[in-house]
């Protein structure tokens, strides 16, 4: 075996183990491999402010624990995600322009496609 074998093998073999360990991981927590936090308990008549947003690239409940840990972390929101629907129920105890409800959702790695 020559040494432009060894090498291409060697980094086959490397790609292999990579792939294996994402396979593992994706099949013991999910896509977004997501812990499950404590949901936060709030008063509905403390958020005056309600928006529902469409995010079309939700695949499974770790995307939607990512998406309600990560917003539910301002003490200022309360996020709560449906699946089957693909809809963020998002609400606030201010008031939040339509590019900042995109850009925090984006922030996330997530496309929202509409805002209701």
């Amino acid at each position: 075996m020559n040494l432009t074998t060894s090498i291409i093998l060697g980094l086959l073999i490397l790609y292999v183990i990579f792939a294996l360990k994402k396979f593992i991981f994706n099949i013991t927590s999910g896509c977004c491999g997501t812990a499950v936090l404590k949901e936060k308990k709030i008063k509905k008549n403390s958020y005056p402010y309600h928006y529902d947003i469409i995010i079309d690239d939700i695949h499974c409940e770790n995307c939607c624990t990512k998406i309600e840990n990560n917003l539910n972390h301002d003490d200022n929101l309360y996020a709560k995600v449906t699946l089957n629907d693909k809809t963020l129920h998002l609400d606030s105890q201010i008031s939040l322009s339509q590019k900042e409800l995109m850009d925090k959702i984006r922030h996330l790695g997530y496309h929202p496609s509409a805002i209701k």
